[in-house]
């Protein structure tokens, strides 16, 4: 996966860097280098290029893919492709695997200021999907699958940090309270998942909400429905305290140019 802006220099540059590290004597015509760019079919996006050339990467191994580089008709002239047993994918290909069945890309991506990124990024082995009841709780039998690890937890007992905060204590308890009597009301008159719910709720407050001076927080059980985090937001555990510490920064990153 090149960084690939299309620029008259820099695509040169990085393609024959490109064959002079993975393209030596041992590669034949028959087993070209696949190589592309997410930026023809999405922009160049700044900041977040490289994050997009990973999540291209990750879609093409889960399914076994090269996607193709749309809009690549006539290439720069001093691309000597057919030298390097480089090959533009402008189809989409089934990606072969290698020795040992395992799927392999590298990712470029290169910052405005000066600072180059490479990924090496393998194809691993699938976490089997947790296996649910009638009553919709998760089999212990197949608990804390990670990345092919086992940790040892079960799903039943899966816990969640729910975090609320607010600007001065008395909002803080309002904040509580409210969602409280949320939930009271949302747990009669839903159907949906329970579970799923409440990790995303969890997930919203704690990583999509500002984060003020007063703060209640207490891990919730997200796998004992509605009711029990009720009982939770109404106990002694979510009283809120208010943090001391001051931030402090310890590195500014322009990312591109003078930009903050």
């Amino acid at each position: 996966e090149a960084h690939g802006t299309g620029t008259a220099t820099g695509d040169p540059t990085e393609a024959g860097a490109i064959a002079a590290v993975f393209c030596g004597t041992g590669r034949t015509e028959a087993e070209p280098l696949r190589i592309g760019s997410v930026k023809t079919s999405i922009g160049h996006t700044e900041a977040t290029s490289g994050l997009a050339s990973v999540i291209k990467v990750v879609l093409a191994m889960e399914n076994g893919v090269i996607p193709p580089t749309i809009n690549f008709k006539t290439p720069n002239p001093k691309l000597s492709l057919d030298v390097w047993r480089i090959k533009v994918a402008t189809a989409l290909e089934t990606w072969p695997a290698s020795r040992g069945g395992v799927r392999r890309a590298s990712i470029n991506n290169f910052g405005y200021g000066g600072s180059n990124a490479h990924v090496i990024m393998e194809q691993g082995t699938p976490a089997p999907l947790p296996v649910r009841g009638a009553n919709g709780v998760a089999n212990a039998n197949a608990n804390g699958y990670v990345n092919g690890h086992v940790d040892g937890t079960s799903l039943e007992d899966e816990t969640k940090l729910l975090i609320l905060s607010a600007k001065d204590e008395q909002a803080c308890v309002r904040i509580v309270s409210n969602l409280k009597a949320f939930l009271e009301e949302r747990e009669q008159g839903s159907g949906e998942d329970s579970t799923v719910y409440l990790q995303r709720l969890a997930f919203t407050l704690g990583q999509r909400r500002t984060l003020f001076p007063w703060v209640a927080t207490h891990p919730i059980p997200v796998t004992r429905g509605i009711s029990e985090v009720v009982k939770a937001l109404d106990s002694p555990k979510f009283r809120p305290s208010r943090s001391t510490r001051q931030p402090r920064i310890g590195m500014v990153f322009t990312g591109q140019g003078a930009q903050w």
